[in-house]
């Protein structure tokens, strides 16, 4: 049954890269429905992107990336179409590494790419699956990425992906740990980049901080950005960002699951959390 589940994966992956704009209608209830006759163990799956990840599908987000082959793929497709060759992009809450390794790939050799995660528990899965796809410019962090710099406490979550520097937006406590937590600016300092093309983040509530923590580095750079907006973001924050991207004319969009995008202006939420598009103006 393995062998068939493997083959299937392959059918549904090659379906999914040629509707790349939004997600294959049913394939989330098929990877539920599947979970059964998956590998028990983990294994390394070609991606369609061209790059190789070690999936454990005993883990739901990781069976679905079995079976689509994309994480979230109105956000993958935007990627593609923002990132340069031999551009320099970050990762802020790189998660299972799906999004580090696609920005990889988009920039290729000539670019560069820095992963950061906070959660100690997966930063080696990180930087196995960079030394299996020898991908030498990408950087691993192991730090948070925040509005200032120091030591902060980490609360993780049983679901990896959903743990946060915000305690109250973490579900499921599993554990809590002290990180050392960076700036934007001081690492984009620090290492003398001379560019930086795209910041994508996604940190559980906590992003618009880290854009603040890099206020200079937008200014300088001007990069594509990409960040999750809670609807309970700390007012402060929310309009610190908000001045921020005006005063760099930037424009916003809501980017949908389904691939949709429409013009955002700060206007109230009425979803729990949504992913902003801002792509400054020429």
């Amino acid at each position: 049954m393995f062998y068939a589940t493997s083959a299937l994966a392959r059918l549904t992956r090659s379906a999914q890269a040629a509707l790349p704009k939004r997600p294959l209608r049913g394939l989330s209830r098929l990877a539920r429905a599947l979970g059964a006759f998956c590998p028990t163990t983990p294994v390394d799956v070609r991606l369609p992107d061209g790059f190789y990840m070690r999936l454990n599908c005993q883990n739901p987000a990781e069976r679905e990336l079995f079976f689509s082959g994309v994480y979230q793929a109105s956000l993958a497709q935007v990627l593609r179409e923002v990132v340069p060759v031999g551009g320099y992009a970050v990762d802020i809450g790189a998660n299972l590494g799906y999004y580090s390794l696609l920005l990889s790939v988009l920039v290729g050799k000539t670019g560069r790419v820095a992963a950061f995660e906070a959660n100690p528990y997966l930063v080696p899965r990180l930087e196995a699956d960079r030394q299996r796809n020898g991908f030498d410019h990408l950087g691993i962090y192991p730090q948070a990425v925040a509005e200032r710099m120091g030591e902060m406490t980490f609360t993780i979550a049983k679901d990896y992906g959903k743990s946060s520097l915000l305690a109250d937006n973490v579900r499921d406590v599993q554990e809590r740990v002290q990180v050392q937590a960076v700036t934007l600016d001081a690492f984009v300092t620090e290492r003398d980049w001379s560019r930086l093309d795209v910041i994508k983040s996604d940190i559980e509530g906590h992003d618009c901080a880290a854009l603040l923590g890099a206020q200079d580095t937008i200014r300088r750079f001007r990069p594509v950005i990409i960040f999750e907006l809670w609807r309970d973001t700390p007012t402060a924050w929310r309009d610190g960002v908000r001045a921020l991207l005006r005063e760099q004319g930037y424009q916003l969009q809501l980017l949908y699951l389904s691939g949709e995008r429409v013009p955002f202006d700060w206007q109230p939420l009425t979803i729990h959390h949504v992913d902003v598009v801002c792509v400054p103006s020429t």
